[in-house]
């Protein structure tokens, strides 16, 4: 660019240096006119004027700009300078001149239309060029860099996760569906049980789809054009460069530049245009860095230009702009001030019914209901509103809506639809917000059938997200296959990614894959779900995740983690309205692990631990499987009154609860045992404490159905009974009791194995030892063909058959029987009574080196001392010698 003036000979340049915006601005003056050259090399930018005073040029030399890289000032003649700015990338130039005192301005500053421009050439170079052709550059990398690399690996990671596990998840995106009938269920497939779970699982409430008011849009759709006549006078030419850097968007220095021009006019004949473009510029300001204080200086700017201009044509699109920028920003208070008070300057105002229901919808905003529905209904009311007639009878539905008022809402939209067919498929929200009010009432199929209308109706909505979120939602409530409800996270996830109904699909899916992820994957999840809480704007985001969570912590049974998180937020949110929530499932998560004690065989364990939390959360429990849990513990630690203390209260507590609502939904929420497992417990306690007519009472209510116990619980039963019976002198019904059992049991063959035992006992002590040694042999049967035959009893079936077979004079099969008792004897189980018997048998039979070896062997042994003493009094004795000479006479003389 080229401008050529008269110039004053011997007059030097001095330059004023700001940064203004984030841009370089050079402000030269010291020449009435100026005559100068700047021009675009290939690597700066060259500006040739007037020759410089050192001291500026200096000062040039020396500056840092953000935008520029290096200043260099040269000599070009003895009456001009010449200055080379290095520009960084996508920095752009503008110049202009300035009168008053005259001045030659050059801005350098970011040119984001060129940043675009290159980061999108380079994006599709880096494209075409091949990898492995590209130089291995090692590159120290940040912390932060390193930070952002490992939660994009961790990201990538769980998307792959989540893909593998989704693929066994039918229907998701399936284009055949169009109708997304793969998310229908029909009526069988509906579970009573699913939907009582679903009571104590956290929902949130999903915004309703309240339709966005596009005035705004319309008005800012068609700016004003500004029209400035040139003339030849300074103050013209000053207004068309102030609208020059309007029009190229130069905020920051129009608000500079606008500064110079008040001062120098104050009383400008341009005073309305300049006026609105500053105000303008501030609401162009907000809009590209939404900081609130530039809406609030151009509107103020825009109210002042009202009062001073209130003829303008700009008049009635100012005053639409400043109440529609009051609805936008969620002011609703200003905004119907400004509805109102439009109306009342013009009542006769084209836009009269648009802010008539634009008052409604602050009412609405505002939650004043009555005043919303009063003013949707005079709208609806009159004859003279045209279309507006219609958006007011639906917008009714929307205020019912927020009011919560569910019934009222979805009747008032029917009534819409009903009356205007034709329109209704221009309110979408009408379709959604019924779905929405439909689950708050608990009317989850009619739900589920209008959000998979919404859907198919409007597959692109903004709100679809929560929509295939919710219909997942459902189909777990109502008892769906589980790959059809994960099929809809899945889809609403993918569909609507970044959203946030999409995020509530994403976070129940993790939860739901939880059981199934290695521990580092499960790291990964929690960290990606508690992202979620503060990027939300949901309600109760925090309450979810953490319910979800502990969730899927307690599926997978790490239930110190699950507690952890409960407990924690337990404490830190004492006013939250879900501390029900919380409480049940920190019992629960208590009420689990006293379980787990007992399942472990901890009993003493299992109390202490109940100990530790019964002055806190289980004060006040009414939970019948943690009592029931306690109790087994009392019992099998030998506390048997107060063991048999707590099954009475929870039998009789379980006989009060028959038939009742309460014990319908103990059975989904607690791992409840039935009465006749608890008359079973009763009837062993009783039993144990002598009280055999108490024990006999009970063990005969608990077989009465034996279907009602599992198959160890039958075999128990069994044994109970055969020792009351025993204990009472009734041995053959004991006898009995365990015959008819084995005659008709079909269940796990090794169930059997105490049945057998306790038969054997029984004929053993009755003096039959012949008909004890038949099931015996049975046990040691099982024991060959399943090796599931306890240690212990194995053990025992062996002594005892020893036992009878030497009662019997059968020393051989006793020895044969001992060997093996010794052959599968572990190291912390010496048998010195059986290695004894053993030597003796060896003894009478003449094998004297076997009996001196194992006796022998005996002093090697824990606590075989004493027995070793016996076995050396037998072997010191005269007939031992006798024996011991005959033993070695029968030896070859190589042998002795």
């Amino acid at each position: 660019m080229i401008n050529l003036f008269v110039i004053s000979a011997f007059a030097q340049t001095n330059v004023t240096i700001n940064e203004v915006g984030g841009a370089s601005q050079f402000q030269f003056d010291g020449h009435k006119t100026w005559v100068y050259q700047l021009n675009e090399k290939k690597d700066h930018v060259e500006l040739l004027l007037p020759i410089l005073d050192p001291k500026a040029a200096k000062k040039i030399s020396s500056y840092k700009s953000s935008v520029l890289s290096k200043l260099v000032v040269e000599k070009d003649t003895e009456t001009r300078s010449r200055i080379k700015f290095y520009v960084k990338k996508d920095i752009d130039s503008f110049d202009y001149q300035m009168e008053d005192p005259s001045r030659l301005i050059i801005d350098f500053f970011l040119d984001e239309k060129k940043k675009q421009a290159r980061l999108k050439k380079e994006k599709a170079a880096k494209r075409n060029i091949a990898s492995e052709l590209s130089p291995k550059v090692e590159k120290v990398k940040t912390p932060e860099e390193l930070e952002a690399e490992r939660k994009a690996k961790e990201k990538a990671a769980m998307d792959k996760l989540m893909a593998e596990l989704s693929q066994n998840n039918q229907g998701t995106f399936d284009g055949g569906d169009p109708n997304f009938e793969r998310f229908t269920i029909a009526d069988y497939e509906i579970k009573e049980s699913a939907i009582i779970a679903s009571r104590k699982n956290i929902y949130i409430q999903y915004p309703f789809l309240i339709q966005k008011n596009k005035i705004l849009d319309k008005v800012l759709e068609k700016p004003p054009i500004y029209e400035v006549k040139f003339h030849d006078k300074e103050e013209t030419k000053q207004v068309l460069l102030l609208k020059k850097l309007f029009d190229k968007k130069r905020h920051s220095v129009f608000i500079t530049t606008l500064k110079f021009f008040r001062d120098k006019y104050p009383n400008s004949k341009y005073d309305q245009i300049v006026r609105y473009l500053e105000a303008d510029t501030y609401y162009s300001l907000w809009k590209r860095d939404n900081e609130g204080v530039d809406l609030q200086k151009a509107l103020a700017l825009y109210q002042s230009l009202l009062s001073d201009y209130p003829k303008s044509p700009l008049a009635e699109r100012t005053r639409l702009l400043i109440a529609y920028s009051y609805l936008n920003i969620g002011d609703n208070f200003g905004a119907l001030k400004s509805f109102i008070q439009m109306i009342n300057t013009d009542p006769k105002t084209p836009y009269k019914n648009d802010l008539r229901i634009s008052i409604g919808d602050a009412y609405r905003d505002l939650a004043k209901y009555d005043d919303a529905l009063d003013t949707y209904r005079v709208i609806y009311l009159d004859d003279k509103a045209g279309d507006k007639r219609i958006e007011a009878k639906y917008k009714m539905g929307d205020v019912y809506a927020r009011k919560k008022d569910y019934k009222r809402s979805i009747a008032s939209y029917k009534d819409a639809i009903k009356e205007f067919p034709e329109h209704a498929k221009y309110f979408p929200n009408a379709f959604y917000n019924i779905a929405e009010s439909q689950f708050w009432l608990g009317e989850y199929r009619k739900s589920l059938d209008s959000y998979i209308a919404y859907v198919r109706n409007y597959p692109k909505s903004e709100h679809g997200g929560f929509a295939l979120t919710r219909i997942g939602e459902i189909l777990e409530i109502l008892g769906a296959d589980e790959a059809k409800f994960k099929g809809a996270y899945l889809e609403s996830w993918f569909r609507f990614r970044s959203t946030q109904g999409a995020d509530i699909a994403r976070i129940r899916f993790i939860s739901q894959m939880m059981p199934k992820m290695k521990a580092k994957a499960v790291e990964a999840a929690h960290r990606e779900v508690e992202s979620y809480v503060n990027k939300s704007e949901l309600p109760f985001m925090k309450d979810f995740t953490t319910i979800i969570l502990s969730d899927g912590y307690y599926k997978r049974g790490e239930l110190d983690k699950a507690l952890f998180l409960l407990e924690d937020f337990y404490k830190n949110n004492s006013t939250a309205t879900t501390l029900d929530l919380f409480r049940d499932r920190i019992v629960k998560s208590l009420t689990r692990q006293v379980e787990q004690k007992v399942e472990q065989k901890k009993f003493v364990e299992a109390i202490q631990f109940y100990g530790k939390y019964a002055g806190t959360w289980l004060r006040d429990s009414e939970r019948v499987d943690l009592r029931f849990a306690l109790g087994k513990s009392f019992e099998e630690a030998g506390v048997l009154k107060e063991a048999d203390k707590i099954y009475r209260a929870t039998v009789n507590r379980l006989y009060a609860l028959e038939g009742t609502e309460e014990l319908k939904e103990k059975k989904i929420f607690e791992n409840l045992p039935n009465i006749a497992q608890l008359n079973l417990r009763l009837a062993n306690v009783n039993e144990k404490l002598g009280n055999l007519d108490e024990a006999r009472k009970y063990i005969s209510r608990s077989m009465e159905d034996l279907t009602a116990l599992n198959q160890n619980l039958q075999v128990e039963a069994v044994l109970v009974k055969s020792n009351i019976d025993e204990n009472q002198g009734r041995y053959a019904d004991a006898v009995d009791g365990i015959k008819k059992l084995l005659q008709s049991w079909k269940g796990k063959p090794e169930l059997i194995q105490k049945p057998l035992f306790r038969m054997a006992k029984l004929f053993e002590k009755s003096g039959q030892n012949v008909q004890a040694l038949n099931p015996l042999s049975k046990v040691l049967n099982l024991h060959k063909d399943t090796g599931l035959v306890e240690d212990k009893l194995l053990r025992d079936t062996r002594e005892m058959m020893a036992k009878i077979y030497l009662s019997q004079g059968k020393e051989k099969e006793a020895g044969q029987i001992f060997e093996q008792l010794i052959a599968a004897a572990k190291k912390d189980q010496p048998l010195n009574d059986v290695r004894y018997k053993l030597g003796e048998i060896y003894f009478s039979q003449g094998q004297m080196k076997k009996a001196k070896d194992i006796w022998t062997d005996l002093q090697n042994r824990a606590n075989g001392e004493s027995w070793y003493q016996l076995a050396k009094e037998k072997m010191d004795s005269k007939e031992w010698n006798e024996q011991y000479e005959k033993y070695l006479n029968r030896l070859p003389a190589s042998q002795q």
